[in-house]
């Protein structure tokens, strides 16, 4: 994460973004300076394919749960950046008629699932599942990787190989 941060303040770029579906999640990059565009292309699949999350497990921690005491005397609670956006997501009335809709709609689908996952579970999942899920659904032979503009296809594409497939 923080790597995208700091990337943002000295990057040329003209767009730089992730988003998240129920079947995909999609790293777009732009830049119009071939450099630039190359640092942020290396900087990007390696965070997908190479991420911090299998050295340190206090990321998963952090960005998925944890549990939290702020006194002594205090209450344990969950905490966690997904677990916090998932609360959000789970009390908007709008994104709970979506979600009904959409498992009724297609329950046997990734489309009838929640991506982020529901609070009520996020707790059960461990940091070798979590491990285990990105092995199978962030590996280069699960990508698809394309590029488009004005540059040096060859060269592109021979990077991404040698480095990430």
């Amino acid at each position: 994460k923080d790597p995208f941060v700091e990337l943002v303040k000295g990057s040329l770029n003209t767009f730089l973004n992730a988003m998240t579906y129920p079947d995909k999640t999609c790293y777009p990059v732009a830049s119009c300076n071939d450099q630039d565009f190359q640092n942020l292309m290396h900087v990007y699949l390696d965070a997908v394919f190479y991420p911090n999350i299998y050295k340190k497990e206090e990321i998963f921690r952090q960005e998925g749960w944890s549990y939290q005491l702020e006194n002594a005397e205090g209450p344990l609670k969950y905490n966690g950046v997904v677990y916090n956006e998932m609360k959000g997501a789970f009390s908007s009335p709008d994104e709970v008629l979506e979600r009904e809709i959409m498992n009724s709609l297609f329950p046997d689908t990734s489309y009838g699932c929640e991506s982020g996952g529901d609070p009520d579970h996020i707790p059960e999942l461990s940091y070798e599942e979590f491990l285990e899920f990105h092995k199978t659904y962030y590996h280069p032979s699960n990508s698809y990787i394309y590029l488009y503009g004005n540059m040096d296809m060859a060269e592109k594409l021979a990077f991404i190989d040698e480095h990430y497939l």
